[in-house]
């Protein structure tokens, strides 16, 4: 044996086995063996614990411990110290137990010599030790590989994040791509020598250039082909770091004009270095022509609103004018020739007044009212503003029928879309010249028509169509007429707003529009609007004389000469009347005897106090009290503000003598006959312009009645009431009854000529007096 002695620890209670041992080994130290003896498990325990021993030689069964128990607690407080368990004969498979549950090895007591001993207690240590090592490494592996796992986990994690990172990235690429790809705005990214890079497909819509004809040129020779100078400045500028904004007018490849808002941005990489540059185009041709349109729209309103202005004043004018000329007129005592000269200022101050109504027409705004019209009057109305300011090389033609019918419509937006039709065929003929026809008439259309129309019903229309020789249109252009802003005129010439506002309110009516034309051969557009059937018509009644009243009237107005002649014409009505120039002045006047008045006239516009004001504080002490409102403006008022305000009657300037006295008779509810004398006979005015015994007067209304029938057809009905008292008893009722029928009948053309003949047969011989009569 070499080296140290081996120091063994012997447990063995019994000592002839242990003595045996010693036998064996030839005694203590002789074999290389240092021994140490306990007999008991809780001895050898503390022998242990101070160490120093290489190996545990124990018999299992001891005072203090038996069988494997023994095993257990010593392997269990010394993992690393080698351990040989001593059995007997007959113990073997308790020896292998041991092993099992630790020992390195066992010797049977009976069977154990000094080489097997000592070679079992080597055998034993190398087997610890190895088995020491292999546990040491096995646990520094498992640190290892637990060091190695975490990291994976760690790298693996990273990577998962790292991979959802980019699945991010590319999923807001993608999101970036496909949203720039669908946007509207036309978007191009050009390198850092502006070349274009990539287009998206709203480039390719709005300015007709295809990706394979943009990458790769210049981005200048889309953008700004002919001024290359301007657009080096622009990317000079952003190569700056500073964006550039602006809008301007570009051309499309098939030559088209747009309005387009344009921003050129810089891209940098991640060092700061300008790579790229994004265009973003926005084609707002659409937004600049609403620009357009508010201003037009300012323009006309600010017209409107002067034309109202005017309209006021000049009202009050030719008030003035017609009213004291009818006082005139009503004399006995004038000459002839004075009468002739009056007359002609009556005609004038009535063409005035038409000329006004056509101003505030313009100028009126307000939400359409449909009701049963007659159209032929309007179309012929519209074609004489027209005649006017087309250019005289142009030949107006019109076919309108006798009778074509009645609509439900808007006279306004009739008048409308006729002028906007006949307006672009004007457009399209030019100064070259050339025939616009237009044609009223009345067309019947089965279903399988009207449906192929514009799914109409079948029926009864109206054909309204307007014809022109001018250029015509190609079929790409007929598909978009009706397409609000488009236009084949020039910038500055048109909105593209026209055709689309004639078809809406076509639609509106019930209607529909179709449009023939071919490049070269003129265009036809064709109205059909729904006809309706007429009320059954009623025999107008019996004209009464000028009614005449009594009462007391407050009568209110700023202009001196209108409060003067309002004041004269209500006396000779047999009026008491109350006159001021001052609304404040009238109120402390009611105010003193509320009770006296039995109506208030008063006029809106005025200083201090307008005529609303003035009513809502007269009511606000007689409620009950009938009041007028005179205004010479085209100011909306409402119906239920009228009510509101408690106001009986909305009186329009300028108004004749019998139209005072028909209002002044309704309001104070004393009917058209009202100032009935002893038997119920009706009082005659003693001077009244329309006397059924004045031809001159009658000549006056028939005149006033031919401008009536180019302006307002509701008052040239009211003047027929009028004429039928002057001339129903005469000789020329039968005259007057077919000038009668012929303006019901809106046969205005013939009406004209039977007023005509009729005013030449009152100013003939003998037709003065009451002896004229039938």
């Amino acid at each position: 044996m070499h080296g140290a002695p081996l120091r063994v620890l012997v447990l063995e209670d019994n000592p002839d086995d242990f003595q045996l041992l010693l036998d064996v080994l030839g005694g203590n130290g002789s074999s290389g063996l240092e021994i140490s003896h306990c007999s008991r498990l809780s001895q050898a325990l503390e022998l242990l614990d101070g160490g120093g021993f290489d190996v545990v030689l124990s018999d299992l069964g001891l005072p203090d411990s038996q069988g494997l128990a023994t095993i257990t607690r010593l392997v269990e407080r010394f993992p690393a110290l080698p351990l040989v368990v001593l059995t007997g004969l007959d113990d073997e498979m308790v020896g292998v137990e041991a092993v099992r549950e630790g020992a390195q090895d066992y010797l049977v007591k009976g069977d154990m010599g000094p080489e097997l001993l000592l070679r079992t207690l080597r055998h034993a240590i190398e087997r610890k030790k190895t088995q020491e090592e292999l546990r040491q490494a096995r646990k520094e592996l498992e640190i290892r590989v637990q060091e190695r796992t975490a990291e994976l986990i760690r790298a693996n994690l990273q990577l998962q994040e790292e991979i959802a990172e980019r699945v991010r990235t590319e999923a807001e690429r993608l999101r970036l791509f496909t949203a720039i790809e669908q946007a509207s705005e036309a978007v191009a990214i050009l390198d850092a020598k502006a070349v274009i890079e990539y287009v998206n497909p709203a480039f390719e819509r709005i300015t007709g250039y295809s990706q394979a004809e943009t990458l790769g040129r210049p981005a200048f020779a889309i953008y700004m082909p002919q001024a290359e100078v301007e657009f080096r400045r622009i990317v000079q500028h952003v190569s700056a770091g500073q964006p550039w904004s602006a809008r301007h007018t570009t051309q499309t490849k098939d030559g088209r004009t747009l309005d387009v808002l344009r921003n050129v941005s810089p891209v940098r990489d991640e060092k700061g270095a300008i790579v790229n540059f994004v265009v973003l185009s926005t084609d707002v041709t659409a937004m600049v022509s609403l620009e357009r349109q508010l201003v037009q729209a300012q323009k006309l309103e600010a017209i409107g609103t002067l034309a109202g202005g005017i309209a006021h004043d000049f009202n009050n004018i030719l008030t003035a004018i017609i009213g004291y000329t009818e006082l005139a007129l009503a004399s006995a005592h004038l000459l002839d020739e004075d009468r002739q000269y009056l007359e002609q200022v009556l005609a004038a101050g009535g063409r005035a007044r038409d000329t006004v109504s056509q101003i505030l027409a313009f100028s009126r705004q307000g939400a359409a009212e449909h009701k049963v019209i007659q159209i032929a009057p309007i179309v012929k109305e519209a074609l004489k503003l027209l005649r006017a300011s087309i250019p005289t090389t142009i030949e107006l033609r019109q076919y309108i029928a006798r009778d074509p019918g009645r609509i439900m419509g808007d006279p306004t937006h009739v008048h409308q879309v006729l002028m906007n039709l006949c307006t672009n065929a004007s457009h399209a003929m030019g100064q070259a010249g050339g025939v616009l026809e237009v044609t009223l008439q009345e067309q019947t259309m089965d279903a399988q028509a009207a449906v192929a129309l514009g799914n109409l019903k079948a029926g009864g229309y109206l054909c309204l169509s307007v014809s022109d020789t001018g250029q015509g249109m190609a079929p790409e252009v007929q598909q978009r007429i009706f397409e609000p802003f488009f236009t084949t005129k020039g910038v500055g010439q048109g909105t593209g707003l026209g055709l689309s506002v004639v078809h809406g309110i076509i639609k509106n009516h019930g209607g529909a529009i179709s449009v023939q034309s071919q490049p070269g051969q003129g265009t036809t557009f064709r109205v059909f609007l729904p006809r309706v059937e007429a009320e059954e018509e009623r025999p107008a009644p019996e004209p009464a004389p000028v009614p005449r009243g009594t009462g007391t009237v407050l009568l209110v107005d700023d202009d001196a000469a209108l409060a003067d002649l309002g004041r004269i014409m209500m006396e000779r009505l047999g009026y008491t009347v109350q006159a001021f120039t001052s609304s404040p002045e009238a109120l402390a006047a009611f105010r003193f005897q509320p009770q006296v008045f039995d109506l208030v006239v008063s006029d809106n516009i005025m200083p201090q106090m307008t005529g609303t004001q003035l009513i809502g504080e007269i009511k606000a002490i007689r409620p009950d009290l009938p009041v007028a409102l005179c205004t010479g403006n085209n100011e909306y008022i409402p119906r239920e503000s009228l009510h509101s305000l408690g106001i009986s009657r909305l009186i329009m300037k300028p108004l004749s003598y019998r139209v005072l006295a028909e209002h002044l008779s309704d309001l104070l509810g004393q009917g058209r006959a009202s100032g009935a004398g002893a038997g119920g006979t009706p009082v005659i005015a003693e001077v009244d312009p329309g006397g059924a015994g004045d031809p001159g007067a009658a000549v006056s209304l028939l005149k006033e009645l031919t401008l009536l029938l180019n302006s307002d057809m509701a008052e040239a009905l009211a003047s027929l009431d009028r004429l039928g008292g002057l001339l129903a008893a005469t000789r020329h009722a039968p005259a007057f009854r077919r000038v009668d029928k012929l303006v019901r009948a809106f046969d205005l053309e013939a009406a004209r000529q039977a007023i005509a003949d009729l005013i030449l047969g009152l100013e003939g011989p003998g037709s003065d007096g009451p002896e004229a009569r039938a």
